[in-house]
């Protein structure tokens, strides 16, 4: 399972088992990574087949921390679509 994909389905059963949102050491302890290493995960962009043109899509993520408006990151990227 990729790495992504286990982070999510952990924090998924450990709000389900505790019914509050766990830290990314919480996280990390049940996955034996480390914090740095569960908060870097990746993300991922989608866009349905046909939605959009190929070629370069500029694209910018925004993060926010849900109880903390003063914490927060912006960051541009692209998105490539193949032809």
């Amino acid at each position: 399972m990729e790495f992504d994909v286990r982070i999510k389905t952990a924090i998924y059963r450990w709000i389900a088992e505790t019914t509050r949102a766990p830290s990314a050491g919480d996280i990390a302890g049940h996955l034996g990574e480390t914090p740095a290493e569960v908060r870097a995960v990746a993300a991922r962009v989608q866009v349905p087949p046909g939605a959009a043109t190929s070629g370069p899509h500029p694209i910018q993520f925004e993060v926010r921390a849900e109880h903390d408006e003063r914490v927060q990151v912006r960051e541009k990227s692209t998105f490539l679509i193949p032809r």
